[in-house]
């Protein structure tokens, strides 16, 4: 084992605890109760002294403080080797000491990537502020992070007025920023507690050890500032984990180039193709069956990837950017070896993932090299040309799929394999099966066939909703024979879903895969904390750390498979399931441009991509648990988008409040929206179709604009909207609008106040409108000068005839009905069709009054005709 190699990366992840510990202590240095009086005389040896005499960057004494503290842990680590405590510690306190300082020193290492993680912590101080004041010499102490999504895309000035709570990190809606607390923070708790469990961590191998810190290190220092003294964006934790990265690709380039060299990093990316077709791919009636494990199991595949990159290239999960959504981004060093390492990687994951999927899946895999310039902002140079560069490239290996394979494989590409005929077929995929991988399912007199993969993904829909934990070895687990596991692709990583008495069971068992297995807890416990670490589930030298999972518990049927989506649908005869996507408008703009240039950091692009994924993985389960448990299944959601399925009125209600939440976590920042689309379809639709369906709702919502003149400024809306029956709305500006209409129809249609009648007549105007102006724009086409009033000056008027007509209809109807809501609706609803307004407020949108009341009326009567059954 090198150990040096482990300390540098063991000292980065260390090497600003201080900042953390300081801000816990209540003294000075000198005055301090938590140090002991041989650190404290460790503040001219560490400390950078200035030209009036003072020492400076003194966190870096309660950096030595913690690592002499628990010099019996780290120095447990080192097995047969001598020294590390020294070395640990000097690797990790002394870099804020000159570079000729540590010429001769490991620790340059950290020093180096402590300056490149922050940019030398560059920043626009000009044109942003935080409001919180900073006078007494202690205000480091009182200060809490920003928000990194307040920031994002503006490029002007900004002053930050929201703030994070400081705790260990949960999935409680009090996590949110917000403008004001009723206390300082208290550090000093936060840090008792991070003492604490890291007393639990039973490890005396470097890299159980330090994968673990890595995780506890996210539960406790993600709301934590890496700096006071610039904008407090950045996490603590972001910070270390980068500083890591970097320092042992610094490490490793060193051993090849000595110190010198350009390009010294290596970007890889990974991204799949083909997930959308492989997820939904599958016959309705085995659908609510399958559909969860299907989608789980993708990102056990990317999961898998990743970790066999990990290992064949002698990573750690430090150098991890960014992995959810079936993407992936991991920082190297560029060296001859790990390019030659990376290519002998890519050919074989290629061959593995075809071998178990065919072409149905793909995943284009691809590098970029850069430079500290690019980290620093020199020369012109960014991180974000390097992301859209990688970027590129991977789309470009989208467009020649198994290039390098078509030639000696070329059989396999283009002959016919399948026999067609009577030849045994998957039901939930519809695939060929041979006789011996066929699974028989059914009651014996049915039977159907399935195979392996389809059954495990069925099983493994079903044991997620009871699984604590999940297990992933670098190969299998023997004593775990009775336990079905899944070995994605076949890349020699199994994931077993385990209760926490299955894993207490094989403790000792455990304790002989020393760093090769990691126990992860799903999601958080009843009270939203991450607990990971604790002496039920110990288990010497293995991995422990959490995953936010959106969406591993759903409704079931009686014997605890998912429930149908027949059933979940409804009872009532009209039978509708809502299938909705959403995701985050323009982010793959934010991330190249959202920040100024200067600020662009690889903790930055860290930090924004972690807390994405903290919302869309795992806040969106305590949504869900709290008022949509019953009738909707979370298909999937991370990284920045989701996919929702359920009873259409109850689905539509949740992504509202995912939008609302979501607008409240990014700091109603305008330049960060969601936008959706669901498709209703019945309870035995084609899965697929309905999929397609709600896609191209979707792209709707992403296209969809309008622009309205306030104050003699013309103001455009883009995105930020959900589709609803085939017509995009705003969130703002539309939607609520819409909502309130759909909710006084159905209140009065429930009392039996307001006929039926009203919504038959309103639908039959509509459509009688649309086809006159259809016609109109037709005879525009064919002839220039269209007859006279017979031309409405836009698309979105209403022909003169339907008005007259609706005024004859209305009228009537006023005069029959006695109640006088329903008397105020219905003259509402002339008021605003004739005048093109709501609610006697003029419209800013392209629609007309007609479209949006008609499209209330659709929504409330089809919510009319669920409620009538289901009593919801």
């Amino acid at each position: 084992m090198d150990y040096l190699r482990e300390q540098i990366y063991l000292a980065g992840l260390l090497h600003d605890i201080g900042k953390f510990f300081q801000r816990a202590d209540s003294g000075s240095v000198e005055k301090s109760k938590l140090l002991t009086d041989d650190v404290k005389r460790l503040v001219s040896q560490y400390c950078p002294l200035k030209n009036d005499g003072r020492y400076t960057h003194k966190h870096v004494i309660w950096t030595a403080g913690f690592i002499s503290k628990y010099s019996r842990v780290f120095n447990n680590l080192l097995k047969d080797g001598q020294g590390l405590r020294s070395n640990l510690l000097e690797y990790a306190a002394s870099h804020h000491l000159s570079a000729d300082q540590l010429r001769e020193s490991p620790a340059r290492f950290i020093r180096q990537a402590d300056h490149l993680s922050s940019g030398m912590d560059r920043s626009t101080d000009a044109a942003f502020k935080d409001e919180q004041e900073a006078e007494n010499w202690d205000a480091f102490k009182k200060k809490r992070m920003v928000s990194v999504f307040e920031g994002l895309g503006h490029q002007g000035p900004h002053t930050f007025k929201y703030h994070l709570p400081v705790d260990s990190l949960n999935l409680r809606a009090d996590w949110f920023p917000r403008k004001s607390f009723d206390s300082n923070p208290d550090y000093a708790s936060l840090w008792q507690r991070f003492e604490a469990e890291f007393k639990f961590i039973q490890a005396d191998d470097f890299r159980a050890f330090s994968e673990t810190l890595l995780n506890l290190l996210q539960k406790y220092t993600t709301s934590v500032p890496s700096s006071t003294i610039h904008l407090p964006d950045v996490s603590l934790f972001d910070h270390l984990k980068t500083t890591a990265a970097l320092a042992v690709c610094l490490y490793d380039k060193s051993l090849e180039t000595g110190d010198a060299g350009s390009d010294t990093f290596l970007m890889i990316g990974g991204d799949f193709s083909g997930i959308q077709n492989y997820i939904y791919n599958i016959q309705s009636k085995q659908a609510a069956k399958n559909l969860k494990g299907r989608s789980f199991y993708i990102k056990l595949l990317s999961d898998a990837v990743v970790y066999y990159l990990l290992k064949e290239l002698n990573l750690f999960h430090g150098n991890v950017i960014y992995n959810a959504g079936g993407s992936f981004y991991l920082l190297a060093p560029n060296t001859a070896w790990m390019r030659a390492k990376f290519e002998e990687c890519k050919r074989n994951i290629e061959e593995k993932i075809l071998q178990a999927h065919g072409t149905s899946l793909y995943i284009a895999l691809d590098t970029v090299t850069f430079g500290e310039e690019t980290l620093l902002f020199q020369k012109g140079k960014t991180l974000s040309d390097a992301w859209q560069q990688l970027f590129d490239r991977r789309n470009a290996a989208k467009k020649h799929r198994y290039a390098d394979m078509l030639t000696a494989r070329y059989d396999y590409f283009f002959t016919p394999s399948d026999q067609g005929g009577d030849t045994i077929r998957d039901a939930v995929t519809g695939e060929e099966l041979s006789k011996q991988k066929a699974k028989a399912i059914g009651d014996g007199d049915t039977n159907e066939y399935i195979g392996e993969l389809t059954w495990k993904q069925i099983l493994l829909g079903r044991k997620l909703r009871e699984a604590q934990y999940i297990v992933i070895s670098d190969g299998p687990l023997t004593y775990w024979k009775n336990h079905d596991a899944i070995d994605p692709a076949g890349l020699g990583f199994y994931f077993y879903f385990l209760s926490q008495k299955e894993i207490e069971d094989k403790r000792e068992a455990l304790k002989g895969f020393a760093n090769r297995v990691r126990i992860i807890t799903l999601n958080a416990n009843e009270r939203g904390d991450c607990d990971f670490l604790n002496s039920a589930v110990q288990g010497y030298n293995n991995i422990f750390g959490f995953d936010f999972l959106g969406g591993n518990d759903f409704p079931k049927d009686d014997d605890g498979y998912p429930l149908t989506f027949d059933k979940l649908a409804g009872e009532s005869d009209l039978k509708r399931l809502g299938f909705l996507r959403m995701d985050v408008d323009n982010l793959g703009m934010l991330f190249r441009s959202g920040f100024p240039k200067e600020m662009i950091t690889l903790s930055r692009y860290s930090s924004l991509s972690r807390n994405l994924d903290w919302f869309f993985k795992g806040y969106i389960n305590t949504i869900w648990k709290e008022r949509y448990s019953d009738s909707s299944y979370i298909i999937y959601s991370g990284g920045d988008d989701l996919f929702l399925i359920g009873r259409w009125d109850k689905v539509l209600d949740f992504g509202r409040e995912i939008r609302e939440a979501f607008k409240n976590y990014v700091c109603n920042n305008p330049f960060l929206s969601l936008s959706g689309g669901m498709a209703i379809v019945s309870g035995k639709f084609p899965v697929k179709k309905a999929s397609a369906d709600s896609e191209s709702m979707e792209k709707k919502a992403k296209s969809y604009f309008f622009e309205f003149e306030q104050n003699g400024n013309t103001q455009r809306f883009e995105k930020s909207a959900v589709t609803l029956m085939g017509l995009p709305l705003n969130w703002d500006h539309e939607f609520p609008l819409v909502m309130d209409l759909q909710n006084k129809m159905v209140q009065l249609l429930a009392q039996k106040k307001l006929p039926k009648a009203f919504i038959s007549k309103l639908s039959m105007h509509y459509s009688m409108s649309r086809n006159i102006t259809d016609k109109s724009l037709d005879d525009k086409s064919k002839d220039d000068k269209p007859k006279k009033d017979k031309m409405p000056k836009n698309n979105n008027e209403v022909p003169p005839k339907v008005l007259w007509m609706m005024a004859y209809d209305f009228g009537r109807m006023v005069g029959r009905y006695s109640h006088a809501d329903v008397i105020d609706l219905v003259k509402q609803c002339q008021r605003d069709i004739f005048s093109n307004t709501i609610q006697n407020q003029k419209i800013k949108t392209s629609y007309h009054a007609l479209d949006l009341w008609n499209l209330a009326a659709r929504l409330a009567e089809l919510q009319l005709r669920t409620m009538d059954i289901s009593n919801s």
